[in-house]
């Protein structure tokens, strides 16, 4: 029996029913009169049936690249939930036939799933689950290789799948060998490039690859054809050249010899300062790689041969004072098969292979003169001067040819210029050092004429301690 509550209700509970529940009231007592009656009340439960899988299977194993296939069997329209490597759920209906097909597409590693559930939309009963199921994954052949040059060759790193077989590809005609299973090159030519071909099968590929590699090179340096070792007249190193190889001492070692006495080393530093003329070579090796240049090499050799820097340099103005063409001698010592060149200002080194040269129509003003040998032992300048007027200027304020000086002589600050009007009377007086006569008399410009200078010097390339005087005109141009 069962007592109704205050609200005249009372539960009756069956637990864990697998078939269709009916209850039948028989008998009702009220416990406060004991009056009863009799009932023929009755209510049946349907119980419903759980769903279920049939079964679960796959494709076992594929390629890597592949696909995995799983295939759930069941009733028509239930629900899986499910995972793949046990990531998100995922969820499929199952078809009309019974079966549902789950892809797993490009695997590259075993793919197991996990079903959890199955539910019945129609009744809402639902299953959990446990069943799994893995697909296992053959992963590829893979030829990834490397190749780790050496002075005599190279030897392989396999960082793919191992077992392979190396081969050439194309096959050197140079005498290079390699060792088909371990890839290892010798009797490679340094500077030689070689292409290596690395092939390996597995069950679902076959897989190669081409490498090239190129032979360590001997250390690169390339000498200076030519040194000069600079001496004074009477064979005293003025200045001693260096043969520069540019390398590291700490990267390459050296040794220094000329080459007609080889065994006597000279020097170990990336550098030789050769205090004689002669033929130098050097043998550098390269620390890391222990590769080394040839002393035959051309590349490793450097001439040095004596020269003499110029001396005794003199520059003459040949010409006269304000001549309408100026002509220089240059002329130094001359050193018995020495060859000196020439420039005016620094422009174009010029040579007729003798110990002067002479400039001719050259231009008024401060001029420096520089020899020096061929051979690059060294150089020698002077000034010379030479004195000219401008026979006209246009003080326009333009930029050109506004003021007006006599040029040649910035070196002398005691010459005067003094300038005057055609009727003789005095202007200006103006310092060679300064910028010149602008035109102007107490601030106003005068007009175009012509105007007359005098001249106090002393000529710059004459050594004579006599001041001269010069006097001419010159043109106001506006």
């Amino acid at each position: 029996p069962v007592t109704l509550d205050a609200s005249g209700m009372a539960t009756i509970t069956v637990a864990g029913v697998t078939t269709d529940q009916t209850i039948n009231l028989t008998n009702v007592t009220n416990p406060t009169t004991s009056c009863s009656g009799t009932l023929t009340n009755t209510e049946t439960v349907v119980v419903l049936v759980n769903p279920s899988i049939t079964s679960l299977s796959s494709n076992l194993e594929v390629c890597e690249g592949d696909t995995a296939i799983f295939t759930v069997m069941g009733g028509a329209g239930n629900e899986i939930l499910y995972t793949i490597n046990g990531v998100t759920q995922q969820q499929v209906v199952i078809s009309n036939s019974g079966e549902i097909d789950i892809y797993v597409n490009g695997v590259v590693g075993n793919q197991t799933i996990v079903l959890e559930q199955v539910l019945d939309s129609t009744t809402g009963c639902s299953t959990l689950l446990g069943d799994t199921q893995t697909v296992n994954v053959i992963p590829l052949v893979n030829s990834t290789f490397v190749m780790n040059p050496n002075c005599n060759g190279a030897t392989a790193v396999v960082l793919g799948t191992p077992g392979g077989v190396f081969s050439f590809n194309p096959l050197p005609i140079d005498g290079a060998t390699i060792n088909s299973t371990t890839g290892e090159v010798v009797n490679g030519v340094p500077n030689s490039s070689y292409f290596i071909e690395y092939s390996v099968s597995g069950i679902c590929n076959t897989a190669s690859q081409i490498e090239s590699f190129t032979v360590y090179p001997s250390p690169n340096i390339y000498l200076e054809d030519e040194f000069v070792l600079c001496l004074d007249s009477e064979g005293n190193i003025i200045n001693q050249p260096r043969i520069e190889t540019g390398l590291s001492q700490i990267d390459y070692s050296f040794q220094w010899i000329e080459v007609n006495n080889p065994l006597d080393v000279l020097g170990g530093g990336s550098y030789y300062e050769p205090m004689q003329a002669g033929v130098y070579s050097v043998l550098v090796t390269n620390n890391s790689t222990g590769c080394s240049t040839v002393l035959e090499d051309i590349n490793t050799q450097a001439i040095v041969i004596n020269s003499t820097a110029p001396e005794g340099l003199n520059a003459i103005v040949t010409s006269e004072t304000f001549a309408d063409e100026n002509t220089v001698e240059v002329s130094v010592n001359e050193v018995l098969g020495v060859v000196y060149e020439f420039s005016l200002d620094g422009n174009l080194f010029e040579s007729n292979n003798t110990n002067s040269y002479i400039y001719n129509n050259v231009s008024a003003g401060e001029h420096l003169v520089i020899v020096r040998d061929k051979d690059g032992c060294g150089e020698a300048s002077i000034p010379i001067y030479i004195i000219d007027y401008p026979l006209f200027f246009t003080p326009n304020n333009d930029g050109y040819n506004d003021t007006w000086q006599i040029l040649g002589l910035n070196n002398q600050l005691e010459a005067k210029i003094y300038i005057f009007d055609r009727y003789g009377k005095l202007l200006k007086q103006i310092s060679p050092n300064g910028l010149g006569w602008d035109g102007t008399l107490n601030g106003k410009a005068l007009p175009s004429s012509d105007y007359w200078f005098q001249l106090e010097y002393k000529d710059p390339n004459s050594e004579a301690d006599i001041k001269k005087k010069f006097k001419a005109h010159f043109t106001l141009k506006r």
